[in-house]
């Protein structure tokens, strides 16, 4: 344990201003009532100070808790947390492949819990070229680096979002302007992209009004119909849905499919927009 103070202070002693490149130290906590799920605490020497981070892991990391700690002797405080050097019992270099394990993964599904949702709101949680494109492999390097990295990285994920958007965005005044041009092969294409999001679902129902008959003939050739039943809740509550529900109810047409899409316009009438984004 001397040994271990007397290494601490010394490079208490040759801070630099900011994160050191020098060692960092660690330790592990298990939770012996969750099988494999575990915490880490990290102090990385900051100038005269050090940066406490706690993370938890179950299934994934998680930053739990953060501090800037004071030294004075052996005690570390901060206004948070409060510890001592003799709870921290290992010891391993700033670009550890452990410690940016811990730490850039925790980063990552932080950034990927905001993104996400975004996506979930503008293109659909079940948005296929997102998905391919956000799970792309991230090169977990060096911490330091990679928290700038990951900036530039959130961004680049934003700008995919507001990019498939946009398709959406203009796919749907298209429809609205070229009823006449919505042919089975048109809509063939839509529903291989058609997603849980507000725009898809206001092109849905212009297709509806545009040609409803094609439009049940291709949904009834999917694989699984009834995928495209569960991206007709919470319909957005405008006029096309009243036209659209009326054309349907006036319809020559039969069968399950053509019975389910109608059931699922009518029931928006009542239900509550939730915004309903299924895993």
């Amino acid at each position: 344990m001397k040994k271990f103070v007397t290494i601490l202070t010394g490079i208490i002693l040759t801070l630099p201003s900011a994160y050191s490149q020098e060692n960092v130290f660690y330790s592990y906590i298990t939770h012996g009532s969750c099988f494999g799920s575990h915490d880490v605490e990290i102090l990385i020497p900051f100038g005269e100070q050090f940066i406490y981070e706690r993370y938890r892991y179950f299934q994934y990391y998680t930053l739990v808790e953060k501090d800037t700690l004071n030294v004075d002797e052996k005690i570390l405080k901060g206004k948070i947390v409060t510890t001592s050097f003799e709870y921290i019992d290992q010891e391993c270099s700033f670009c550890d492949p452990r410690i940016n394990k811990i730490r850039n993964s925790a980063l990552i599904h932080k950034i990927k819990e905001t993104t996400d949702n975004t996506a979930k709101k503008k293109i659909g949680c079940d948005n296929k070229e997102f998905i391919d494109f956000n799970n792309e492999l991230i090169e977990l390097t060096c911490s330091d680096r990679f928290a700038e990295f990951s900036i530039k990285w959130e961004q680049k994920v934003n700008e995919k979002i507001e990019e498939i958007y946009y398709q959406k965005k203009e796919r749907k005044k298209w429809i609205a302007s070229n009823y006449d041009k919505i042919d089975s092969k048109y809509i063939a294409e839509f529903l291989k992209t058609f997603n849980r999001n507000i725009t898809d679902k206001e092109s849905f129902l212009e297709i509806v009004i545009s040609n409803h008959e094609d439009l049940i003939n291709e949904i009834d050739k999917q694989e699984y119909p009834s995928s495209i039943y569960g991206k007709l809740k919470s319909l957005p509550k405008t006029e096309k849905l009243l036209r659209a529900t009326k054309i349907l109810r006036k319809s020559s047409l039969r069968g399950k499919t053509y019975r389910k899409v109608k059931e699922h316009l009518i029931k928006n009438y009542t239900e509550v927009d939730r915004g309903y984004c299924p895993e």
